[in-house]
C-alpha cells in the first residue's frame, strides 16, 4: 500500500467514526421544525422560480465536488426540462443546509489532526484527496435527509425529484405521477 492510500484510508476510518456522532446530532436537529422547515422553504422556493407555463419537469438537488475543495459548501438545486442537463434555459439557484457542512468542516479537521500526527508533512493535494473521498458520507447524509422530508414538500406532482453530482449520476427521491403536464 502506497502512502496516499494509508493516508485515504486513515482519513477516512477517523472522520467516518467523528461523523457518525454528526449524523446523531444532525437526525435530533432535523426533528427540530426549524431545520427540516429551512430545507422545505429552500426546495419549495427553488420550485415556484419557474413561471407558469415552463415546463420543468425534473428538480434536481446537485453537488459539485468543488464545493468541497472551495469551500463554499453549496448545493445546485436546478430545474429542468425533459432533456435534463440539456436544457438550454435551467432554472438554477444555491442552497446550503444548515449545520451539515458546518459538522462536515469539523468533522473533517479531526481527520486531519490525526492524520498529520500520524504521516509527517502532509501536502495540500493529500489534503484535498482526504476531503474528496469524505465526503461522500455528507451527500449520503444529505440524501438521507431528503428522503426523509419528501412527503412534506410541496412539489407539482409533474416534476421529479433526485440527488447527485452535477450532470454525473444521481438518485431518484420522488419519481412525477403520470403524465402531468
Amino acid at each position: 500500500m502506497d502512502r496516499m492510500d494509508e493516508v485515504l484510508q486513515c482519513g477516512e476510518r477517523e472522520f467516518a467514526a467523528a461523523f457518525s456522532k454528526s449524523m446523531i446530532f444532525l437526525q435530533e436537529e432535523y426533528q427540530k421544525e426549524r431545520y427540516w422547515k429551512s430545507a422545505k422553504e429552500a426546495i419549495e422556493g427553488a420550485v415556484s422560480a419557474a413561471a407558469p407555463g415552463e415546463n420543468k419537469r425534473y428538480l434536481g438537488i446537485l453537488y459539485l465536488d468543488s464545493s468541497i475543495l472551495t469551500k463554499s459548501y453549496e448545493l445546485l438545486i436546478m430545474q429542468m426540462d425533459e432533456r435534463m442537463y440539456l436544457d438550454p434555459f435551467p432554472i438554477e439557484t444555491y442552497w446550503r443546509p444548515l449545520l451539515f457542512f458546518e459538522e462536515y468542516e469539523r468533522d473533517i479537521q479531526t481527520a486531519f489532526r490525526t492524520v498529520e500526527r500520524i504521516f509527517r508533512h502532509i501536502q495540500p493535494f493529500e489534503r484535498q484527496e482526504v476531503s474528496k473521498k469524505c465526503a461522500v458520507y455528507l451527500y449520503a447524509a444529505i440524501y438521507k435527509l431528503l428522503e426523509c422530508i419528501k412527503e412534506r414538500l410541496d412539489i407539482p406532482d409533474h416534476v421529479s425529484l433526485f440527488f447527485g453530482r452535477y450532470r454525473g449520476s444521481a438518485r431518484m427521491i420522488r419519481e412525477r405521477s403520470g403524465k402531468g403536464i
